[in-house]
């Protein structure tokens, strides 16, 4: 967490709700970034262009299927959004399809529930 923030690569979530226990460490990792313009707090367009991915406009998912299947697919998980359904973006070599980001929904996956808080 904090060597991503001190590169630049991620910001810092205002505080509010939970907190991360090294809040303030973060906090100035983020402010160290800014200051050294680095990663996402670069004015560089260089550096900024290299950065924005050309995501396609759309793409026929029912197509994608039998087109991989049974294959494994590159991807990165951008984010978890349960136990059992991830949000991935594809890495194929296909340029209809690079880049492209999906839902993966896992199929047989049991995850007990989290315990809601008193308000």
């Amino acid at each position: 967490g904090l060597s991503v923030v001190a590169a630049g690569w991620a910001k810092c979530r205002t505080p509010g709700g939970d907190q991360a226990s090294n809040y303030e460490e973060l906090a100035r990792a983020e402010q160290d970034a800014a200051a050294g313009e680095v990663g996402v707090w670069s004015k560089d367009p260089a550096v900024t262009s290299r950065s924005v991915r050309n995501v396609p406009e759309g793409f026929d998912a029912q197509a994608l299927l039998p087109a991989h299947k049974g294959k494994p697919i590159p991807a990165i998980v951008e984010a978890v959004l349960n136990g059992s359904c991830l949000r991935v973006t594809l890495l194929t070599d296909s340029a209809e399809t690079r880049y492209a980001t999906v839902t993966v929904m896992l199929a047989g996956i049991q995850c007990p529930a989290m315990a809601r808080r008193a308000a």
